[in-house]
């Protein structure tokens, strides 16, 4: 339905657009004229994703290399992409994640990456071996924001959910919520479980409160139970009722999962 051509010569360029298999207009620049390359550049960015316009912004900016697999997903509020970057000593490329949000209204995207930065920052200084680390961020104004994270990982094996659950505990003890600790928000990574996506989490809490840390765990269990196809029997509701927001109690909740029912 639309389409561009674009001609040129030694000493100007034509772009042309046309809609339906009609010429709508035609743009002649000279080479030498001021103001004919970002002519050129909106003429080849026009209608392209906003998407692919901000990775492509960001990958030139951090020096960053995309792959044909580089998509990883996305979220309420972001994309996600495989990338690779070399080394400051200009050795091996290393793959990371690299999270994209666009603006939205009036920056909040931007600023929703941001706060997701900090409570990740925050975690870190709590449980860095279960967090993934921040490599960089950067607001790239009207086109939105970029964090990047220090790995990829892949979904966390069954056999590993003892770790998701004795390090969700680890962070109630000082008193850190998640938020959102879905099995979908956490990675696998050399055989450690690492938490991500702490966006709308991480906050200091009354420690002689337990019903926040109680509902917090209460999402992972419940993402683990529909994950086995099953529902929470007696015994993980038991174990879910008497969870004191402790390391301890939070791997008696994964005992309590793996006791058939």
């Amino acid at each position: 339905k639309y389409a561009k051509l674009l001609l040129y010569d030694k000493s100007e360029f034509w772009m042309i657009r046309a809609t339906r298999g009609e010429i709508t207009s035609v743009t002649i620049c000279r080479w030498e004229s001021a103001g004919s390359r970002p002519a050129l550049l909106n003429f080849f960015q026009e209608g392209r994703s906003p998407w692919i316009v901000l990775l492509l912004a960001v990958c030139k900016s951090w020096n960053l290399e995309v792959h044909n697999d580089s998509f990883l997903g996305k979220g309420t509020f972001g994309r996600v992409f495989k990338v690779s970057q070399q080394d400051e000593e200009g050795g091996r490329r290393r793959f990371k994640a690299l999270k994209l949000v666009l603006p939205g209204d009036n920056g909040a995207g931007n600023l929703d990456l941001w706060r997701e930065k900090q409570s990740l920052e925050k975690a870190a200084k709590v449980l860095h071996e279960n967090v993934v680390g921040v490599d960089g961020f950067s607001n790239f104004e009207n086109l939105g924001a970029a964090m990047l994270l220090d790995t990829v990982g892949g979904e966390v094996p069954q056999t590993a959910w003892r770790q998701l659950y004795s390090s969700l505990g680890a962070f109630h003890e000082k008193n850190i919520l998640h938020g959102d600790p879905r099995l979908a928000n956490a990675i696998y990574v050399q055989g450690s479980v690492r938490w991500i996506d702490f966006r709308q989490s991480v906050v200091a809490i009354d420690p002689t409160s337990v019903a926040l840390k109680r509902k917090d765990i209460g999402i992972l269990v419940e993402s683990c139970c529909n994950k086995l196809r099953t529902t929470m029997g007696t015994a993980v509701q038991e174990a879910l009722q008497q969870y004191d927001g402790t390391q301890s109690s939070a791997e008696a909740i994964h005992n309590a999962l793996r006791t058939p029912q």
